[in-house]
């Protein structure tokens, strides 16, 4: 039940190359002012909804949460290149009992 919070995205994208050709290149999706790197909430209680996630994480960064631009979900909702962060390492992780 592992929250994310994104700016921005990479995915890939195929196209044909004026030779014919499929191609595939890596595009930066960005989803808001001030894109960073991908924030992970964990060890999230079972019982905790969306809207108590968000509510946490509204009071530890200090900032609005729109949840139309600032790609923010659980872990089920990620798309595959945010998946391969987390289980690559990557991101900045916050746990649950530390946010206040």
């Amino acid at each position: 039940m592992t929250f994310a919070h994104w700016k921005n995205i990479r995915a890939s994208r195929g196209f044909t190359a004026p030779d014919g050709s499929h191609q595939r290149d890596v595009i930066e999706l960005q989803t808001g002012p001030g894109d960073g790197p991908i924030h992970f909430i964990v060890d999230i209680p079972e019982e905790a909804t969306w809207d108590d996630v968000v509510a946490k994480w509204v009071l530890k960064c200090g900032v609005r949460v729109d949840d139309k631009t600032d790609g923010i979900g659980f872990e089920e909702n990620w798309p595959l290149d945010v998946l391969g962060q987390f289980n690559a390492g990557a991101g900045i992780k916050h746990e649950w009992a530390s946010l206040k």
